[in-house]
């Protein structure tokens, strides 16, 4: 009789066992590793449907006012989002037509929903969602599963242009004396490059805030609110504006503004009594001259360039600076302009070339009232009588303002429609 050891039969049994069990891991361990690898692929297309959709969305919201006015481009703003999303994820437009966003923003202006916007007529965010692709997979169908759909939403949004960051801009830097000035500005902040000091009967006033880079000094009641010092200079919020350029649209010389109308000029004084502008531009290398009882009628619609070179060879301002025509208005008459309600220079009242260092003189006992864009990004403003400049709707930018009159005034209310266009800013990825 044969017997067979207890011990050698377990032994078997483990070893069929752990047969199995290496079978079972083995199994296992490969379907894992299937998932990985197809798991793998379809985060590879996740990243870069989602590089197509932020690249789409960025494009199409930088479209949307490439034109330099205020109107909207839809057309050319879905154009760019299309385009971009065929050149980095191959989206076809058979691709779009089948899109659909679940969630998408208020105003769709195709077919598809997978492109949408915040506003018909001013939007500030424009929304993509990527279509769908499907991706097979290779080593899932082991595990019952196919395919995968893949796809990726953004959203790019920008502050609407119009707005300009102050409604005072000082864009020198150095020292700003006011003296004992006063500067009441509304709808927008005073934003002050360098340092500035007030005296005792001085006040800067504002319903936004007063952003200084350097110092602010004397009494603290002549700022309303604080002054915030120790701030990053502020750029020229029209250094891309296109100011007036020869030929200017034809213009002739000219040399009596008050009766030839728009045109090239020199050097005009203007005498006792009040002169009344046609509409249109005014190109003047020369001192325009308001002495006296003289006032100026430019309600009608008027731009005054103040530029260089002569009255029969017009050129632009020199580098680092140059003197050039330039506006004086220290008598006691008015002086009214109200810049044009279209056109190039909508918007736009005086403008100096942008390296003029003439001096702006608004000053004298006399009210004035300028509804439009003041622009003298190299010169100085000047108040040097004991009157009350109104500006009323608009933006005020300008190398340094100086006070000299006591209680020499400057009331401005920046108004964004009455003003040149400022593009939009901050384009970013919101979502």
């Amino acid at each position: 009789m044969v017997h067979v050891s207890r011990l050698g039969a377990r032994r078997r049994d483990e070893q069929g066992a752990v047969v199995l069990m290496v079978a079972a891991m083995t199994l296992l361990l490969f379907g894992i590793a299937a998932l990985v690898v197809d798991l793998g692929q379809a985060r590879v297309v996740r990243r870069e449907a989602q590089a197509a959709s932020d690249s789409s969305a960025l494009a199409g919201a930088n479209a949307l006012y490439l034109g330099g006015t205020a109107t909207p481009d839809i057309t050319g703003a879905v154009g760019a989002a299309k385009s971009y999303a065929a050149k980095n994820y191959r989206v076809t437009e058979a691709d779009w037509s089948g899109c659909v966003d679940p969630s998408p923003l208020p105003y769709q202006p195709t077919t598809t929903s997978c492109i949408s916007l915040d506003n018909p007529t001013a939007p500030s965010k424009m929304r993509v969602l990527a279509p769908v692709k499907t991706v097979h997979l290779a080593f899932a169908p082991l595990l019952g599963t196919n395919s995968v759909g893949i796809s990726a939403v953004a959203e790019a949004s920008m502050r609407l242009g119009g707005v300009a960051d102050c409604g005072l801009c000082i864009v020198g830097e150095g020292y700003h004396d006011f003296q004992n000035g006063d500067a009441y500005i509304s709808g927008g902040d005073v934003s002050i490059n360098g340092s500035v000091n007030i005296q005792n009967n001085g006040l800067v006033a504002t319903d936004g805030i007063i952003s200084v880079e350097g110092t602010a000094s004397g009494p603290l009641d002549g700022y309303s609110p604080d002054p915030i010092t120790g701030q990053e200079p502020i750029p020229d919020p029209l250094g891309s504006y296109p100011l007036p350029a020869s030929p200017f649209g034809g213009l002739t010389l000219k040399s009596n503004p008050c009766v030839d109308g728009p045109g090239i000029y020199g050097g005009y004084n203007f005498p006792n009594g009040t002169c009344t502008l046609l509409p249109g531009l005014y190109v003047i290398t020369g001192e325009w001259d308001f002495s006296g009882t003289s006032a100026l009628d430019a309600t009608s619609g008027v731009t005054l360039f103040f530029t260089c070179g002569t009255v029969g060879a017009v050129t632009p301002c020199g580098a680092p600076g140059q003197d050039g025509g330039w506006l004086d208005g220290a008598g006691n008459g008015n002086i009214q302009i109200t810049a044009p309600a279209s056109g190039p220079t909508k918007g736009l009242a005086i403008a100096y070339d942008r390296l003029n260092t003439s001096d702006l003189q608004l000053s004298g006992e006399g009210t004035s009232l300028y509804i439009g864009t003041i622009y003298a990004y190299s010169a100085k403003m000047r108040y040097d009588g004991n009157g009350c400049t109104k500006t009323s709707q608009a933006l005020i930018v300008v190398h340094t303002l100086e006070f000299n009159g006591n209680p020499a005034c400057l009331k401005s209310n920046y108004t964004l429609n009455t003003n040149v266009y400022v593009p939009p800013d901050q384009l970013h990825l919101s979502r």
